[in-house]
This record gives structure tokens, sequence and C-alpha cells, in this order.
């Protein structure tokens, strides 16, 4: 069997993510491939072929990442897969390898993504760099650290309007926390503020707030009500995607002032 790794053509494009999507039991939606084709050149996706016909890919998201005094350019890995018809064979090796090289080439000194297998990915040199993990705090049993003092202007903003002032936040957040990635506006349009019914689990439309201290940006939050009664009495749960402040002494030397700098943020893959 001889099988051809390449980077990809824009004419081959969405058939060459289709891979992956084998797992998930369907190919890719057209809002989906629409998205990824804004945000992953064709070039940044490898992709093999077996007599003509795609058996594996491997995507990046080209980004840029903090570092301690700064931000770097980095390459996002995603959209990795290799159809169960050619496992065993080599063809991921290949893939992540011509992947690595590529990027090496480009200048890019990190690569980075979010592992659903983590053992995965160490034979090709990466190593884990952090975890994640979900709170779930019942309002009976929680409480504010310290009293304080409402400040500043929160306002619900569509999803035009947040584009530019969480892309100021986020950016100087990353500013302070090495690893973070910082999004695109395309990326801000088409996946962190996008509101598609899929991702929603039952909930409600994604609410997006945004404080204002001193008329700055100075932090943002993301959540969805997931709403639910019974005898009358609400028992549903309010989902938190992402909240993201700036932290106060940054905000500070012009004038305005935030509590502390905290974030959450997507993977690569999300």
């Amino acid at each position: 069997m001889t099988v051809e790794i390449r980077p990809a053509r824009a004419d081959e494009f969405p058939g060459v993510i289709g891979p992956i999507f084998h797992y998930f039991g369907q190919p890719p939606s057209a809002d989906f491939a629409e998205s990824v084709g804004l945000l992953v050149p064709p070039d940044r996706i490898h992709a093999a072929f077996d007599d003509g016909a795609v058996v594996g890919s491997a995507s990046v998201f080209p980004f840029e990442t903090s570092v301690p005094g700064g931000f770097v350019r980095a390459a996002g890995v995603t959209l990795v897969g290799v159809l169960p018809t050619h496992r065993r064979r080599g063809i991921l090796h290949s893939l992540m390898r011509a992947q690595l090289d590529d990027v090496h080439e480009r200048g890019e000194p990190m690569a980075y993504l979010w592992a659903s297998e983590d053992a995965l990915y160490g034979r090709y040199g990466y190593g884990v760099a952090s975890f994640t993990g979900n709170v779930e705090l019942s309002r009976d049993r929680a409480a504010f650290y310290r009293e304080f003092e409402p400040d500043g202007r929160i306002r619900v903003v569509d999803l035009e309007e947040a584009v530019e002032p969480f892309s100021q936040i986020q950016r100087r957040a990353a500013a302070q926390h090495p690893g973070m990635f910082v999004r695109t506006p395309d990326w801000w349009r088409s996946r962190r503020l996008a509101d598609p019914e899929w991702r929603r689990e039952g909930g409600g439309e994604m609410v997006r707030v945004l404080l204002e201290l001193e008329g700055r940006p100075a932090g943002y939050a993301l959540y969805r009500l997931h709403f639910s009664a019974e005898r009358g009495i609400p028992t549903g749960y309010t989902s938190v995607i992402e909240a993201v402040a700036t932290p106060r002494r940054r905000l500070a030397r012009s004038g305005a002032s935030c509590s502390r700098s905290t974030g959450w943020t997507e993977s690569a893959q999300g």
C-alpha cells in the first residue's frame, strides 16, 4: 500500500477533514465546514490519500500564544484522525511528522492541542501542560469570599458588538497568563461567540455580558441558562462558558480597576 501525505488544496476542502468526523457518526455540517474554512488555511491541512481517497488528516489553527514577556506564533493542532480501515499502518505517524516539519519551517516555536486521548500524543513529543475540570456550586452552599461594592457598568451585548472589546480583554489577560492563545476576529465570530443549536445542550441562548470600568472594557462573561422547575419552584442552573477579566494593576495605570484576573479559554479544538 502506498499512501501519499501532502497539504490539501482549496478544492479538496471540506472533504479532507472527513476522517475525524467518521468517529462522530456524521459528516461535518455546512455551518461547521464554513467556520473551519475561515480559520484553517487549506495548506495547514495535511491529508493522507490512498489511491486518491482521503483516509486521514491533521490540521492546524494558526495562533498567537502568550509566553513570559510577550506573544509568539503557535500551531493549534486540531481535526486529527485516520479512518478505521487504515489504522495501524503508520499513517498517523506520517501525518504528525509532516505537520511538525511544516510547523518548524514556518517558524512557529510552539504546537499544542486539547487531546481527547492524552496518551496518544506523547509519542510525537507532546506533554501535559495543563488540566481542566468542572466546578458545580449549589447556591445555598456558596458565598463571596469578601464583601464588595459593585463597580462599573455591566451590559448585555450582541455578537458583533462583543468582538472588539472581548478581543482587547482577552489579549490583556493572556499577557498575564502564559499559555493562552489569542483569538482572531474570525475566531470570535465563528467559534467562541457563535451559538448554534447543537452547542446549547438543552439550554437557552448564549448570554454575552461586558463589564466596563470608567468607559474601558475590563471583563466579560459568557453563560447559558438551563431553566427547569418542579412544582413551580426553579430547579435549573447557570452554565458559565467563559469568564475573563483584566488585572487591576494593568488597568490602574490608565485610571481603571478590576478586582482580579481570571480566565477559562477553549482549546485549539474548541
